[in-house]
């Protein structure tokens, strides 16, 4: 029964790869890292070893290097298991390690077994590894190509994110729009018509005493007219699609300053229009923040700045509250998500979120967005 040791960073890959070989008749052991493999081929020496390439500590290529340098051990065949090799790549470093023959992740029973047994059978010889300088430096030139190549995929990936978000954050808003328009069409509508008949009933009437009543139910029909219209505008502020976030935000102050006696400045020093992705976000993030200083601030005075650096788009909420403790305030809390929701909002766009705050000294929070749009 031949021998195969299998050197594998990966649990389960390792596991499967040992039920196969157990099944076919072989006699199989397992190593989780280089120092582990070469203790085990050095003790028993393997018919065969089969290793992953790209492993932590010690990598695929320097197990083989010293492997090849024990005598004990410098003849046994080996075959690299792995994802991630590819032939213009790896070709020179992997014969210069005597090794000739790749397994790819995932393969077949069929082509596992075949490319085992041609190895098993296959004569021995010892085989000299490269200097170790140069080997080094293959090595190196080797790993550095892979990693440059990983960043690319990583940085590929992180813009079709941000087009996921972009296109997740659109449609979001046109759900938005689509309620705003449902309840203005509908519910409002149909309370407006309310109002109006009660205001007609109040005229009609010959008794006082119910003349007052359904002047009082009008007064609440006209109270709820003018909820419905303040959740409208939280829902989808007209004025966020038509003259844009700065606008919109210089409304919900003019709400707080009316309702609260709420000092603001704010200042617009964006020089482009925004994205509907990231008007929509800016927009969202600035009401919650402002909601956060009239609800939990005792605030006198806010100042909100949008600024447009060429490659994206900053939002700062400056209040003069009692503050808190920015570690508590980003932490999530039962009833209490509103810091946490909006960090998570924000830096899965790509962006990213500060906040400044110490107790008895106001609080200040700033965004920034890229510019993530959808196509």
């Amino acid at each position: 029964m031949s021998s195969i040791l299998v050197l594998d960073d990966r649990r389960a890959d390792r596991e499967l790869l040992a039920i196969l070989l157990r099944r076919a008749g072989y006699d199989v052991s397992l190593a989780p890292t280089g120092e582990t493999a070469l203790a085990a081929a050095r003790s028993d020496p393997p018919d065969l070893v089969i290793t992953d390439i790209l492993m932590p500590v010690m990598n695929g290529y320097e197990f083989v290097r010293r492997l090849r340098a024990h005598p004990e051990t410098g003849s046994v065949p080996v075959v690299f298991y792995t994802a991630n090799y590819l032939e213009r790549e790896v070709k020179r470093l992997a014969a210069a390690c005597g090794v000739s023959h790749f397994i790819a992740k995932p393969s077949d029973v069929d082509t596992i077994l075949a490319t085992i047994g041609e190895v098993i059978g296959a004569p021995r010889s010892v085989l000299r590894p490269l200097p170790g300088g140069e080997f080094d430096r293959e090595q190196l030139r080797l790993l550095n190509d892979k990693l440059v190549e990983k960043v690319a995929e990583l940085e590929a990936l992180g813009a079709e994110r941000r087009k996921l978000v972009g296109q997740l954050i659109n449609a979001h808003e046109q759900e938005r729009k689509r309620i705003a328009e449902d309840l203005h069409d509908d519910s409002v509508q149909a309370v407006v018509a309310l109002r109006m008949r009660l205001e007609t009933l109040a005229a009609r009437v010959g008794d006082p005493g119910l003349a007052r009543e359904l002047a009082g139910l009008e007064e609440h029909a006209a109270a709820a007219v003018d909820r419905l219209r303040g959740l409208l505008f939280e829902i989808q502020p007209v004025e966020l699609d038509t003259s844009g976030v700065a606008v919109a935000l210089r409304t919900s102050l003019e709400r707080a300053s009316a309702e609260d006696g709420l000092d603001f400045e704010l200042v617009d020093r964006t020089s482009r229009p925004h994205g509907q992705a990231v008007r929509s976000l800016l927009y969202r993030v600035g009401r919650e923040a402002l909601a956060n200083v009239r609800n939990h601030a005792g605030a006198s005075r806010v100042e909100v700045r949008l600024e447009d650096d060429g490659e994206g788009f900053a939002l700062e909420v400056r209040d003069d509250g009692r503050g808190f403790d920015p570690e508590q305030g980003l932490r999530v809390r039962p009833g209490h998500l509103g810091l946490p929701a909006m960090r998570e909002r924000v830096e899965i766009t790509g962006g990213r979120l500060e906040l400044e705050s110490r107790p008895g000294s106001g609080t200040a929070l700033r965004v920034w967005l890229p510019d993530v749009e959808a196509p």
